[in-house]
């Protein structure tokens, strides 16, 4: 396994039109996977803010 961590102050997002947003620090993965084709690192206020804009639709 390996791992992969954030920069700091900033996180990794993935996003899923079934199950939302999810927002982690760091990601652990088998060596045959590329956790850039399925997380992408933003500025944690960012990710907040999109997981915020994410739950308003989802509750309208």
């Amino acid at each position: 396994m390996k791992r992969l961590r954030a920069k700091d102050k900033y996180v990794f997002v993935h996003k899923d039109r079934n199950n939302g947003v999810t927002i982690v620090s760091e990601i652990n993965y088998p060596e045959n996977y590329n956790p850039c084709a399925y997380w992408e690192e933003l500025p944690e206020a960012e990710a907040r803010e999109l997981e915020r804009v994410f739950n308003e639709k989802r509750t309208n």
